[in-house]
């Protein structure tokens, strides 16, 4: 995972007090965010919609549990 590394990287670069490597790593990380945002937010979008449909799944299924336990 390409963040995670510069995430490593950056905390590393403020530990050392290298503040040249610190500046050059959140270079990085805003042009990789600014290349990968679209994508990130497109599959977060998927994310929600999946969610959701799981949410509604989950409901259906306790209705019909409940209708089914009561039916007699």
């Amino acid at each position: 995972d390409e963040f995670g590394k510069l995430g490593v990287d950056l905390e590393n670069a403020e530990r050392s007090g290298n503040q040249d490597r610190y500046d050059d790593i959140a270079a990085q990380i805003r042009e990789s965010y600014r290349r990968c945002g679209s994508r990130h937010m497109r599959l977060k979008k998927i994310f929600l919609v999946l969610h959701e449909e799981l949410l509604s799944t989950k409901q259906r299924i306790k209705d019909f549990a409940d209708w089914y336990r009561d039916r007699d």
